[in-house]
């Protein structure tokens, strides 16, 4: 049994209520009618009825049984705004403030996970991943085993052999050594819960073991032994080249006294350009799934979707944010 056919096995066993928070978009309809069909999960989708009906009879899509809320309708908005009182304590916000915020998609749903009537929710396919986050962050929160929030991708073969987590690649711009380091620690964290797989930690950089001088290959080197000093048993090396990480003949000649040995598994860039760029030749060019990305580290189950995203990657998504949310 492959990684996703695993992943959608344990989905059907105890489905989760998700909301797409921008749902009028043909490839956010498509995959809700899947995943309802499928048993995957519970779609709900946030628009108004009329235009997300409409969207989907252009491309002979039923939304017959898939549940629609229109975040302007009184009626449905009206329980949420207590949450958003007490989630904008100290924020000073009036009476018709509130009556326009709670009509913000992404708002709606995150007051729909904190008052627990829905477990995991999307958004981003309409906006972009900083508004996602920022709104996360605002009426949400980090959770507290957090210090900050991150991201990461999932990475799966054509022949479902390797998985690998990539991170960041959608949030922390140039964190510093220890966010990286934190970065590290919750990213192998998530990848062994989800995956069931012994995380091999590389810290990338454009050096490996000393082979060049850089400030940029310091601040990789002193994440590697920070993330060591709060390690768990995960094994780690750095600073090495992504050849170094995944060849175990490079590994041998460019670092011969390692401890991955040319197999890694949980791959921490050292800034958000490196990541993205990694992250799309590797989906785009070398063929990989790609499934994310998924937010770590606010208190409720938040997850982006990506402007370019398919039906595909919009349906692995949900599959992954509910192993995330059962572990």
């Amino acid at each position: 049994m492959t990684f996703l056919e695993k992943l959608k096995l344990s989905c059907k066993q105890n489905p989760q209520s998700v909301i797409f928070s921008e749902a009028n978009d043909e490839r956010i309809i498509q995959a809700a009618r899947f995943i309802q069909d499928q048993g995957f999960a519970k779609p709900i989708l946030i628009g108004g009825a009329f235009e997300v009906r409409d969207t989907a009879s252009k491309i002979n899509i039923s939304t017959k049984g898939l549940k629609i809320i229109n975040p302007n309708n009184e009626m449905e908005a009206r329980p949420y705004k207590n949450h958003l009182i007490q989630q904008a304590a100290g924020k000073s916000l009036n009476r018709v403030e509130i009556d326009t915020i709670i009509r913000e998609p992404i708002t709606q749903s995150l007051m729909r996970l904190i008052g627990g009537n829905a477990d995991i929710a999307f958004a981003g396919n309409r906006g972009n991943i900083a508004q996602v986050i920022s709104n996360g962050l605002k009426w949400s929160g980090i959770h507290g085993n957090y210090k900050r929030v991150s991201s990461f991708y999932l990475m799966v073969s054509q022949d479902n052999k390797n998985i690998y987590a990539f991170s960041d690649c959608s949030i922390n711009v140039a964190p510093n050594s220890n966010q990286l380091a934190e970065i590290a620690l919750k990213t192998a964290e998530t990848f062994f819960k989800t995956t069931g797989r012994q995380p091999r930690v590389a810290f990338l950089s454009f050096s490996t073991k000393g082979s060049a001088k850089h400030k940029k290959v310091d601040l990789v080197r002193d994440a590697v032994s920070l993330f060591n000093e709060n390690n768990v048993g995960y094994v780690c090396d750095g600073e090495l080249q992504f050849d170094a990480a995944v060849d175990q003949v490079i590994a041998k000649q460019k670092a011969p006294n390692g401890y991955l040995n040319g197999i890694a598994n949980v791959f921490i860039f050292p800034s958000l350009d490196s990541a993205n760029i990694a992250q799309k030749i590797a989906s785009q060019i070398g063929g990989y799934t790609s499934i994310g990305p998924m937010v770590q580290g606010l208190n409720n189950s938040l997850h982006c979707l990506t402007r370019s995203c398919t039906v595909e990657e919009v349906i692995n998504s949900v599959l992954l944010a509910s192993a995330m949310k059962k572990n």
